[in-house]
């Protein structure tokens, strides 16, 4: 597994969190990428390298791959400034801190660049801290360098070289730029060449006297007697910087001056039309007139020989057609167009330009930049001329286009689909984009979306009515317990409920009544008479008895009352007869009542301590053992509420 690299020490990150990481050298703190892939951590340190030694557009490259994959990813955002500003930091070996040096320097205010704005769009509180304090810091040193600049002379001339060779020896290209630098001088032409411009400013960082130079200079001198000269890091950075400048410049001109090699070694980038091999006989004489003619010094320009011969029309527009795609890598959108036509005009039948001229309709830098303005570019008259005309790279390179945008189609249909939460229409387009951005991801859900449908149907078939499914295991896993329990709920729904449904006090009741009626009537020996003392007790234990049922003594007491007034208005031979019949209808519905009103409680306390001593802990654990297996197979969210089968009322 890749280690994410410090951008400021190059030392590893550790994950301090979610999202934020720290160097465990420096201890700067970064934000981790959103895309966690093995691949999106080699982009960061690949581009890091480059950005170390030098080398900004490869760094550039690689953070803007990143950026192709996450437009929010702040870190990358913040790294494609430090390319654009040629930032690298140093440590400082008094305190131990790193600060910031500037490699390119840029009149674009720091705190208004696109890619500053996007890093703080993008991050928290604290990282947007961070970012505006190292802004801040950048600010401070490119203002100070445009202090410098202001008190640097215009220049005429800047020659550009390599000033010494692995081994410390000077380089032949130095030699020849000092000859250079003295004819010129002696001309009258302001020249910089740092080995003598900047011999007193040891000490000092070059760059804003650089850059001021490369500013004002009307003609750049490229010397050189190595082609590997032209790519070590200051000769590179100055002259890529002088070619940009002088696509918004047309009175700039760049001239390839070279010894003892071939004027093809010199990058495609570097126009050859004035470029002067000094092995010529009076090389040095023709070099200063024409520089005196570019810098408007001389009365005419003195043609140079190029030493391409009758190849020259063809290097020009494969030149041009190099430029353009330079162009457009730095987003010059109209001095794209100013050339494309030309190229267009001269030669309709280039693939290449056709190509650029796609991308220039899309204003895109690239393809990545085509690909986010759509998919259906690759059906354009331009890119079908494109592919007409170009030659095997090209043709090669649309395909891999054609191929991607339309990974690209599918991979937005995917996205499409997962958000409708239409997974069957999602899962064979993610399979088949398996790698391709984050498209393993979306299948791994839609596998997991299967597999939770998968078990929820299986769910659902062993839980069926989940309204009986507790009674059901209860007869598959304790059959015993549960014809036990159904015989004690038989014989509970077996016994009737009495219409007197006091336990053993309507019986008690009967026997006082008894005994009351055998005293009154020992006592007195009038059987009428006890008859009707009895009848007025009954009268008043059927008030006692509504106003228990109706639970108010105010309905009681008012029963009573009115059933002794009633009864005080019959003879008293009917009063006798109704004592009478109280006397036998008490104890037949007493006892009766008692009887059956203590069966019914046996049968019922045996049900119930059955039911909650075996039957409920049985039922539980049931419902358990079905939440916790599939509980996780199927979510909380999904389980069916399983009921117990209750006790008999």
């Amino acid at each position: 597994m890749a280690v994410l690299k410090c951008k400021m020490c190059g030392g590893p990150i550790r994950v301090m969190g979610p999202r934020i990481g720290e160097c465990e050298d420096c201890g700067t703190r970064v934000l981790l990428p959103i895309i966690n892939e093995e691949r999106i951590v080699n982009l960061y340190n690949r581009g890091n390298h480059f950005r170390e030694v030098g080398e900004y557009d490869r760094a550039y490259s690689a953070y803007e791959s990143i950026i192709a994959q996450d437009r929010d990813d702040a870190e990358a955002h913040w790294c494609l400034l430090l390319c654009r500003y040629g930032i690298n930091y140093v440590k400082d070996d008094r305190t131990g801190a790193f600060r910031p040096t500037l490699s390119r320097m840029n009149r674009s205010p720091i705190n208004e660049d696109p890619d500053y704005l996007a890093a703080l769009r993008c991050s928290d509180e604290e990282m947007k801290q961070w970012y505006r304090q190292e802004a801040a810091k950048l600010a401070d040193i490119q203002n100070l360098f445009l202090e410098i600049m202001k008190k640097e002379p215009p220049y005429d001339v800047f020659i550009c070289f390599k000033a010494e060779e692995a081994d410390g020896r000077r380089t032949k290209a130095s030699e020849l730029g000092q000859d250079i630098y003295e004819e010129l001088t002696a001309r009258g032409l302001q020249v910089f060449f740092s080995r003598i411009t900047l011999a007193d400013r040891i000490g000092e960082e070059f760059e804003p006297y650089i850059f001021s130079a490369l500013y004002t200079a009307r003609v750049m001198l490229v010397v050189a007697d190595k082609a590997e000269q032209l790519q070590a890091r200051w000769v590179k950075n100055e002259w890529i910087r002088y070619l940009a400048m002088m696509d918004r410049d047309s009175e700039r001109t760049i001239v390839p001056v070279f010894y003892q090699m071939s004027p093809y070694d010199f990058p495609p980038e570097i126009p050859m039309v004035q470029g002067q091999d000094m092995e010529r006989l009076g090389a040095m004489q023709d070099l200063a007139k024409n520089v005196l003619a570019l810098c408007r010094k001389a009365p005419e320009k003195v043609q140079l020989v190029t030493a391409l011969g009758e190849e020259k029309a063809a290097f020009d527009l494969d030149n041009a057609l190099s430029r353009i795609r330079t162009l457009l890598e730095d987003g010059d959108f109209e001095a794209v167009a100013q050339r494309l036509a030309e190229v267009l005009k001269r030669k309709p039948e280039s693939g290449e330009a056709w190509y650029c001229q796609l991308l220039l309709t899309n204003r895109a830098c690239g393809w990545r930049e085509l690909m986010r303005s759509g998919c259906c570019w690759f059906e354009d008259e331009m890119f079908v001329k494109a592919r007409k005309y170009g030659g095997d790279a090209l043709q090669r390179e649309l395909d891999e286009l054609e191929a991607e945008c339309l990974r690209e189609q599918k991979y937005r249909r995917m996205r499409e689909s997962m958000e409708r939460a239409a997974y069957e229409e999602a899962y064979p387009l993610a399979k088949e984009l398996d790698g391709y951005k984050d498209a393993r991801r979306y299948r791994q859900e839609c596998e997991t979306y299967f597999e939770r449908q998968a078990h929820l149907k299986r769910y659902r078939e062993e839980i069926g009515d989940s309204s009986t499914y507790v009674e059901r295991r209860l007869k598959q896993d304790y059959p015993e317990k549960y014809k036990e329990y159904q015989r004690k709920k038989e014989t509970l729904e077996g016994c009737k409920l009495p219409l007197l449904d006091y336990g053993i006090w309507p019986l008690v009741v009967a026997v006082v009544c008894g005994i009351l009626f055998c005293k009154v009537l020992v006592e007195t020996k009038d059987l009428m008479l006890t008859a009707q003392s009895f009848a007025v007790l009954g009268v008043i234990a059927l008030g006692v008895f509504i106003g228990i049922k109706c639970e108010s003594l105010i309905v009681g007491g008012l029963c009573i009352a009115l059933m002794i007034w009633g009864v005080g208005r019959f003879p008293e031979n009917v009063i006798g007869v109704i004592g009478l019949v109280l006397g036998v209808a008490i104890p037949l519905v007493c006892v009766p009542s008692t009887i059956m009103s203590m069966r019914w409680n046996s049968a019922w306390n045996a049900e119930d301590g059955y039911y909650h001593g075996t039957i409920e802990p049985l039922e539980k654990k049931i419902i358990e053992e079905a939440s916790g297996k599939w509980g996780p197979l199927v979510g909380v969210e999904n389980l069916m509420e399983l009921k117990p089968t209750g006790k008999s009322a």
